[in-house]
């Protein structure tokens, strides 16, 4: 299992570098896209990590290449990642990052990542990593937002089919491919990673094209929260805080809380907006692992 797999690295950067290579595709199937798998997600996970493992004993290339463009936020550190994998991976060559299309002095966009695989096919790839709360109990993907609601399932899909995946076949994209000495890509590949997390008092509606084995989490009110603590008594809890969304949480006792905490330490604020936490069991003597994430939303989120 690839959460359990990932509890045995111990360093967090290494860990969401293993989850952003290995980690399932947010939805099996989306029409339009063609979707990197969770079997080949599962595939790099499983061909890398020795390599990972290696990795772990000593982080510092990894945490020097983040260092070089640090950012909180999430999608950025996404990339990174990928990029630091991509770049010495024999599965990859990495060919470019970022690579601007322009017409007329304008920019139309960028292609995230181009890269040759081992067969010499140059592929696109446009990537993207999203946490999407249901908002309403529908499998419609409008159902599913960001959790400040400036984002949603449908409106990102789309934008991945009908601009970003397909710049690469432009004339335009022609012209920033022969800089790097290739022509219009073999292939073209939606990477798209995250969490959907269903209403813990309504478990069970899926957004269309999740299949079993996608990463599901738990959105819960403020005002239920001290119920599902009562409920979870044995476990201990912890903040996820930006970039450090990625993959799933390794804290010691002294890095987490009791639930009896965490109520008290949000009594002493006002829950302005949507918190990540991830609910821990203990694995080993004083090493605790995530086996549950919670978005916490003000109790006016629902409200439309």
């Amino acid at each position: 299992m690839v959460h359990k797999s990932l509890g045995e690295l111990a360093n967090d950067a290494v860990r969401a570098l293993a989850w952003s290579m290995g980690g399932p595709s947010l939805l099996g199937s989306a029409p339009g896209l063609s979707l990197w798998s969770s079997d080949s997600a599962a595939r790099a996970l499983s061909e890398h990590w020795d390599w990972l493992m290696w990795l772990d004993q000593d982080p510092s290339e990894l945490h020097d290449h983040l260092a070089v463009n640090p950012s909180w936020k999430v999608g950025l550190y996404f990339e990174a990642l990928l990029e630091f994998w991509l770049a010495r991976t024999p599965s990859y060559q990495l060919l470019a990052r970022n690579l601007q299309v322009q017409a007329a002095g304008r920019t139309l966009g960028a292609l995230d990542f181009v890269v040759r695989d081992s067969g010499g096919a140059v592929e696109h790839w446009e990537v993207a990593v999203k946490f999407y709360l249901q908002h309403e109990p529908s499998d419609a993907w409008g159902a599913w937002v960001g959790p400040n609601k400036r984002d949603r399932l449908d409106r990102k899909l789309d934008r991945m089919r009908d601009h970003q995946v397909p710049l690469s076949a432009t004339p335009e994209a022609a012209a920033a491919l022969a800089r790097i000495g290739v022509s219009y890509p073999d292939k073209r590949v939606a990477v798209v990673k995250g969490t959907l997390f269903e209403a813990w008092d309504a478990p069970g509606v899926r957004p269309t094209g999740f299949v079993p084995g996608g990463a599901i989490g738990q959105r819960v009110c403020l005002s239920a929260l001290s119920q599902l603590l009562e409920e979870q008594p044995r476990r201990r809890w912890c903040q996820r805080e930006k970039p450090d969304w990625l993959g799933p949480a390794r804290r010691s006792t002294a890095q987490s809380l009791e639930g009896s905490a965490v109520l008290d330490n949000l009594q002493e604020t006002d829950l302005q907006r949507p918190q990540l936490w991830s609910r821990l069991e203990e694995v080993g003597e004083g090493v605790w692992l995530e086996d549950a994430l919670i978005f916490l939303v003000p109790d006016a989120w629902t409200e439309r």
